[in-house]
């Protein structure tokens, strides 16, 4: 994966390219990997690969080992000495499991659904070394296209009433536990799939409106349509809300979610000394708080 990623990065022209490339990296690789990479790129001898001009090589040297860096420093704020130790397997063609090395007899099963970034709010890597893979794997379902899900879930299908059965069918079993996470776009979805993988719980952070005018253009049902055909199977399982305290669209969006889905709590994020707006999830990093934030409403 590391000399993938710099024979990737080495083919950009722009430091906005380079930005750019680094994140979509990040959305796929684990914390040891990221470990990895960021030894080799601070290394003393180390500068940018690509074919840049000679006075902007340290620019491009400097850019990419800071927004790495930012992700070593966040993934270190869930305060263990070491990378916690996933490996990627890739279940069909655009979604992979981040796994532990053991059965998943007595683990959880998480199903997640990023926004139009490809990511739960961050780099995955944050994200998994706030997890523990002796407790749990982590099944990554984005939309490829960026489409806020409108056009499905490709390859699975063109509308997500054709793609979540589907997904169902290349999940693993064998857990003690199913539940869905869903960020931004992926909130709607992780309400969604929840009856369909037979998951107890749910956590939507950020969920977009059911009224999205995007949705106009898109494949099958639009979301209001699908999440009231959706919502008696939402019964009897555990539904959380969250959102940014000054984020309004997002709180009107779990208001009308919670029309639906009575019995869902609403979460608001907040805190005296900074503004929470839609990217809800990040702020609990620097706090060291996102790890306690899964554990109470994942149940893990």
């Amino acid at each position: 994966m590391i000399d993938e990623f710099f024979g990737h990065i080495a083919r950009v022209t722009s430091i906005n390219m380079l930005n750019l490339a680094i994140i979509d990296a990040l959305n796929v690789m684990t914390p040891t990997e990221v470990i990895a990479m960021t030894t080799a790129m601070h290394h003393e001898n180390w500068r940018f690969p690509g074919k840049v001009p000679a006075e902007r090589v340290d620019e491009f040297t400097d850019s990419a080992r800071g927004i790495v860096s930012q992700t070593v420093r966040a993934m270190y704020s869930a305060g263990k000495p070491a990378p916690e130790r996933f490996q990627r397997f890739m279940l069909t063609e655009g979604i992979r499991i981040f796994a532990g090395a053991t059965e998943p007899a007595g683990r959880v099963l998480i199903v997640a659904f990023p926004g139009n970034g490809g990511r739960l709010m961050m780099p995955l890597p944050i994200i998994l070394q706030h997890l523990s893979p002796r407790q749990v794997d982590v099944v990554m379902v984005p939309d490829w296209k960026k489409s806020n899900y409108r056009y499905g879930i490709p390859p699975l299908g063109n509308a997500l009433e054709e793609a979540l059965p589907k997904l169902r069918r290349h999940l693993p079993g064998g857990y003690a536990r199913v539940v869905t996470l869903g960020t931004s776009s992926g909130g709607i979805p992780s309400l969604l799939a929840a009856p369909i993988v037979g998951a107890d719980t749910v956590l939507a952070i950020g969920a977009g409106s059911l009224d999205d005018v995007r949705w106009a253009k898109g494949n099958g049902l639009n979301k209001r349509q699908l999440m009231e055909a959706a919502a008696p199977g939402l019964t009897g399982r555990r539904v959380s809300l969250a959102y940014g305290a000054q984020s309004p669209d997002d709180e009107v969006s779990a208001d009308v979610l919670t029309g639906l889905v009575p019995h869902a709590e609403k979460v608001k994020i907040a805190f005296d000394d900074l503004e929470v707006k839609h990217v809800a999830l990040l702020p609990l990093v620097n706090r060291e708080m996102l790890g306690p934030f899964f554990e109470k409403y994942l149940g893990l």
